[in-house]
């Protein structure tokens, strides 16, 4: 399997070093990031200047390449000009701070996913739900890998995009995965004015997040009980782990379908995805193949 990694927070950040070292070990791994941080790029590309690039080395990837452009810029640079091999799929982050409801308009991570699915590859965008300058991604990473090797297993359709958002605790305290839709998320927009030496007026974009109203099924209010959340494009099959495995669960598809012990017919707890076994599958289902 040939994978694509990208991001938003630049090729150093924290969260795609993760990835790297988790990925390397699902397939070929090939890396094409920004230079730096590109947060709130959208799916902007670059058109009215070239797109520098620096061919790097990464242990375990094939082939990495910083890129001086937007992260859909390094994606489309990708798999148009960089890479002659056929990639199965693109996958965006670890981004550092959740991708929910209307943010993924603005996200230059989940723009990243979206062109990899424009371009005919199916996507999947992670993104961790804190902005603590300190973060440890083995977590998310771990559990990005469990959902590859899911999609490696049962093939995923190349018009689907999965945008995953991960709640920032530790695994015992997750209370499991929801199929969610967007939901609502607006911001203040609150400009502070400024001034220049030569009395010229500027602006800083600051403000908080509104407190909305969502549906029950949404990924905000997911991300806020403490689920990891899964916002599909297209319909798949909800999902669950076992014994370091993701598995399907048969017709599950609704939206809002909790994974957690009122899915269950025993007591669910996400304590170690890597670990003991915690996960019951509903005996009427089993395990897909």
């Amino acid at each position: 399997m040939n994978i694509l990694l990208t991001n938003d927070d630049g090729i150093n950040a924290g969260g795609i070093r993760a990835l790297v070292r988790e990925l390397a070990t699902l397939g070929d791994l090939y890396v094409v990031a920004p230079d730096r941080e590109r947060s709130g790029t959208g799916h902007s590309i670059t058109v009215f200047e070239p797109i520098l690039t620096q061919k790097i080395e990464i242990n375990g990837v094939k082939s990495a390449w910083i890129v001086k452009g937007t992260p859909v810029d390094c994606v489309k640079l990708a798999l148009g000009k960089l890479l002659s091999q056929k990639i199965d799929l693109v996958v965006s982050g670890i981004n550092h701070g959740p991708n929910l409801g209307t943010d993924v308009l603005y996200s230059g991570t989940v723009s990243a996913a979206a062109e990899g699915v424009i371009m005919g590859v199916p996507a999947v965008a992670i993104s961790l739900n804190s902005y603590q300058e300190e973060m440890d991604f083995s977590f998310p990473a771990r559990f990005t890998r469990l959902f590859i090797k899911t999609v490696i297993r049962r093939g995923i359709d190349r018009n689907t995009m999965v945008n995953i958002n991960i709640p920032a605790l530790p695994p015992q305290e997750i209370n499991g995965i929801r199929i969610t839709r967007l939901g609502v998320r607006n911001y203040d927009n609150l400009f502070e004015e400024r001034k220049d030496p030569r009395g010229n007026s500027y602006y800083w974009l600051g403000g908080g997040v509104r407190k909305e109203e969502q549906e029950e099924d949404s990924d905000v209010l997911a991300l806020e009980e403490d689920y990891i959340e899964c916002a599909l494009s297209e319909n798949l099959p909800a999902i669950t782990i076992e014994e370091g495995e993701i598995y399907v669960l048969g017709d599950n598809r609704r939206p809002g379908a909790s994974l957690d012990s009122r899915s269950f017919l025993s007591p669910v707890k996400l304590s170690d995805v890597l670990g003991r076994v915690e996960y019951v599958i509903l005996p009427s289902l089993g395990k897909v193949d």
